[in-house]
């Protein structure tokens, strides 16, 4: 079994190994998921991908976590300061990502702060339907 993989979608997630890289792929979809969650609550509040659409991202761009957001950013969408205020130039955007603290994101839109809550919700959602995809490849 080692060597072979399964492939997650179209092209979205690659190759996850089986057997002995197992509990390292696994780490790697956690991460996709919680990724795709977080784009997924700034979605459902109000944030459309489009030319006027900028989400500021405050916190270590090179995480784990922060790599998989950018690379399932729209293109250009999305800026990074690795910083733990938010600069002024960027005090006009509406969407905010505050990772300063790598294991709780907070997410900010227009109508105020996402609730945390509604943030696990959607990793799990996520997390479910790249399960399924695996189980069905």
């Amino acid at each position: 079994m080692l060597g072979e993989s399964l492939r997650i979608g179209p092209g979205r997630i690659g190759h996850i190994p089986q057997g002995h890289g197992l509990r390292i792929a696994f780490i790697e979809l956690r991460l996709l998921a919680r990724a795709l969650a977080d784009l997924m609550a700034l979605r459902n509040h109000g944030c459309m991908p489009g030319p006027n659409t900028q989400i500021a991202f405050i916190g270590d761009p090179l995480s784990g976590r922060a790599k998989s957001f950018f690379s399932n950013s729209p293109a250009g969408k999305v800026s990074a300061c690795a910083c733990s205020i938010l600069p002024a130039r960027w005090a006009t955007w509406l969407f905010l990502v505050d990772a300063v603290d790598p294991d709780h994101w907070s997410l900010d839109a227009p109508s105020g702060l996402i609730d945390a809550a509604e943030c696990a919700q959607d990793h799990r959602f996520a997390l479910q339907a790249m399960l399924l995809a695996t189980m069905s490849a």
